[in-house]
């Protein structure tokens, strides 16, 4: 028999630029998975019979539902229920461009 594994993030803050005078906030849980692959250290892929899911960091932190999160475990037993994955949640809001309408030379 095979043991599943969950991804749990923590560390959590609204702004990637706030520096936590403590450990941030909790984050979900995500699981049960057979495998948890990360590439690089830019992207991690959790596998499931039917596919996967997959989290990726931005400089720094994972992006999950309005949250950065500086740090990432993987368990067997997690210590809060797994809640289901949803892609389009761990999509950072776009960054704004600012535009110089009168550039200087």
């Amino acid at each position: 028999m095979t043991e599943k594994i969950y991804l749990h993030l923590y560390h959590g803050r609204k702004d990637p630029l706030e520096d936590l005078e403590d450990w941030g906030s909790e984050g979900p849980v995500f699981g049960p998975y057979e495998n948890v692959q990360i590439t690089y250290g830019a992207h991690i892929k959790m596998h499931t019979p039917d596919g996967f899911d997959d989290l990726t960091w931005h400089d720094d932190l994972v992006y999950y539902d309005g949250v950065y999160y500086g740090d990432v475990s993987i368990c067997t037993s997690p210590d809060q229920s797994a809640i289901p994955y949803e892609e389009e949640k761990s999509n950072p809001p776009k960054k704004e461009q600012c535009h110089d309408d009168n550039p200087k030379l």
